[in-house]
């Protein structure tokens, strides 16, 4: 055959491809398998088996699920800790635990095992909202009727349905003046056609069909499936999910189900609650050194009159000389010491035990030269988001 060596080069160079896309899913596994491993090591520790006896209490089927949450939460967390490491190196290339996870071979639901969930919006809610919960009698009735009679010997969508009932309903109503509220404005007129209105309806219906499955995705995408597929399931404002290899199912529900609630809080400057740092330092000092003396400010006494004309300054000038003698000793600790064991060191975090956990100060950026300034704005401390728990 004369192109029996060019059939070879193929065969080669598609078997090379093979094993190069293959490699990535030997990687994770390799990976994923320490992380097992490590983690069994931990829940038999002596230790979490000793937790895992009081929280069961003799129940030998709680006791299985303490440890097991245990090796679950363990694997989890060492995999996460590792994913942004070098896992796989070609010499010419090398990729890290996410980058291999994200290009090994998508086994499905049908040979990994997973969950399955289909998550349908409310689309009775959704047009309730759009007329701003309207008392009609008519609109509620033909709403009512339209969720009893759905899917019952017909395949219409809600919308459609509810159009057809609305029509029985009130043969001569309009939608119009239902929905033109103060959130709809510009989007739909006083005088508008029921066919408009129904039209305007499915849009924003879509729209929140849309909104929900990117709520979803980003939802999952922060848990950290691999390859999850996510389908908009058309007319029927249903959402179908399939993530493979998913354990932790009921975290997984939680965060399906979450209702997004967007908060707002009063918060205080660092500066204006400057003192109360103060004495929470020191309780925290004497319960961490209960044989150290409490430290007591020199005081003087003053007069009414000086008092009253300080009262208005001395929250910000206690403040200032509050963080102006933390950052001093917080300085003298980091300029005298390389590690944890020098005396400089030790001495600011038995002095001031709070400080050392929390930074409402910054003296290299916050400083005048001549004295230190809290931090501006409620931050008092940072942290690894893989640390919260």
């Amino acid at each position: 055959m004369q192109n029996k060596g060019a059939i070879k080069v193929f065969a080669i160079l598609l078997g090379l491809a093979c094993i190069f896309y293959l490699s990535f899913t030997w990687v994770t596994r390799g990976v994923e398998q320490e992380a097992l491993a490590y983690a069994e090591g931990l829940a038999s520790s002596p230790k979490v088996m000793q937790q895992a006896k009081d929280y069961a209490k003799g129940n030998s089927t709680k006791e299985l699920s303490f440890i097991d949450s245990v090796k679950t939460k363990v694997t989890d967390r060492y995999l996460d800790s590792v994913k942004n490491l070098p896992a796989y190196s070609l010499g010419f290339a090398s990729y890290t635990y996410e980058e291999c996870k994200k290009r090994e071979i998508n086994l499905g639901l049908d040979l990994r095992g997973g969950m399955n969930v289909t998550l349908e919006v409310s689309v009775i809610d959704i047009i309730k909202n759009l007329s701003n919960n309207s008392a009609d009698a008519n609109f509620n009735k033909a709403l009512e009727e339209t969720q009893k009679n759905l899917g019952k010997a017909n395949n219409d969508d809600f919308i459609t349905l509810f159009e057809k009932t609305y029509k029985q309903v009130a043969p001569n109503g309009k939608l119009a003046p239902l929905f033109t509220t103060i959130e709809n404005k510009g989007k739909i007129e006083y005088n508008a056609t029921n066919d408009q209105v129904i039209k305007f309806i499915r849009q924003q219906v879509d729209e929140s069909i849309t909104n929900a499955e990117k709520t979803f995705r980003s939802r999952i995408d922060r848990f950290g499936v691999a390859q999850p597929n996510i389908q908009k399931l058309e007319s029927s404002g249903r959402i179908l999910v399939e993530l493979p290899g998913v354990k932790d199912k009921a975290r997984v529900r939680e965060l399906l189900q979450g209702t997004a609630n967007l908060e707002f809080w009063e918060t205080y400057e660092n500066q204006e609650v400057a003192q109360y740092f103060e004495k929470a330092n020191e309780k925290l000092r004497l319960v961490l050194n209960p044989d150290e003396a409490p430290v007591v400010a020199d005081s003087t006494k003053t007069d009414s009159l000086s008092a009253n004309v300080a009262k208005a300054d001395s929250l910000v000038g206690d403040s200032s000389r509050t963080a102006d003698s933390i950052a001093k000793a917080a300085l003298a600790a980091n300029t005298n010491s390389v590690n944890a064991q020098d005396t400089a060191y030790k001495n600011f975090i038995k002095r001031y035990p709070l400080y050392s956990q929390l930074a409402p100060i910054k003296p290299s950026l916050y400083s005048d030269g001549k004295q230190q300034y809290f931090t501006p704005g409620p931050i008092v401390g940072l942290a690894y988001s893989k640390e919260d728990t």
